[in-house]
């Protein structure tokens, strides 16, 4: 097997032709210059790592659709909203379930589900679609008006 045909292989493969050699104790030392010393095993390595790595450049490698579900706010006017309702950011999560830190995350994130949306308007004691409103990025109000 050459180093460009590990890269066809799928993640279990590659598991499985690194896992084989299984060293003991005495033979932990010549079991890693094994694996260093062969193409294969390295080119395995560095694909498990290519397809496993977290960011580069701060990026995501593998960037995430955002979901249907989730709704683009404007932190500051979830904020401005909320501390006309005279409800602390702290008050926020424990209202709908959820922990004292949710409301100020979601003001940071900038992105919150329908459903917890619905159930903070229905504590606020308004319909969903004001709420919305009141809360939505421009963007996320373009969307919902096309």
């Amino acid at each position: 097997m050459s180093p460009n045909e590990v890269r066809s292989l799928t993640n279990v493969q590659i598991l499985e032709m690194l896992v084989s050699l299984r060293p003991g104790a005495d033979e932990a030392v010549s079991w890693l210059a094994s694996v260093i010393s062969d193409p294969v095993m390295v080119e395995g390595v560095n694909e498990l790592s290519r397809r496993y790595s977290g960011h580069s450049e701060g990026k995501p490698a593998l960037p995430r659709a955002r979901s249907a579900g989730s709704l683009l706010i404007d932190g500051a006017k979830f904020k401005h909203l909320m501390w006309l309702n005279r409800i602390p950011m702290n008050q926020i999560g424990p209202m709908i379930g959820k922990c004292d830190g949710w409301g100020s995350v979601i003001a940071h994130k900038g992105r919150m589900s329908y459903w917890a949306a619905d159930a903070i308007a229905i504590e606020l004691g308004m319909h969903v679609d004001a709420f919305i409103e009141a809360i939505a990025s421009s963007e996320e109000l373009q969307r919902l008006t096309a």
